[in-house]
């Protein structure tokens, strides 16, 4: 049984960060919500603390910009796009022209 008596119907994981007090059970994820998106926050072990804390049935993916320009939702998913230029020492992408 799970929380307030309800029946698992998939698996859970446990699952515990280093250094942190919160130990978390990580649904099988069999299609469900998430939380994604930019945090600005520059402290993982607390984003995480309050997440775990605050949904603790759901998956997440934080970023967290602000700590490091590489987190940007614009980083992660223009690397690999035909094109893209991913230029870390300038913080900037851009299209190369074929």
């Amino acid at each position: 049984m799970g929380r307030a008596g309800h029946a698992r119907p998939y698996r859970y994981t446990n699952f515990r960060l280093r250094s942190s007090k919160i130990h978390h059970e990580v649904p099988g994820f069999l299609c469900h919500t998430d939380r994604r998106g930019s945090f600005p926050h520059t402290e993982p072990l607390r984003l995480l603390d309050r997440i775990f804390r605050l949904f603790p049935d759901m998956p997440a993916w934080p970023q967290m910009p602000v700590r490091d320009w590489c987190e940007s939702m614009y980083v992660q998913y223009s690397e690999g796009l035909p094109g893209a230029v991913v230029d870390r020492a300038a913080q900037t992408i851009y299209f190369r022209k074929r």
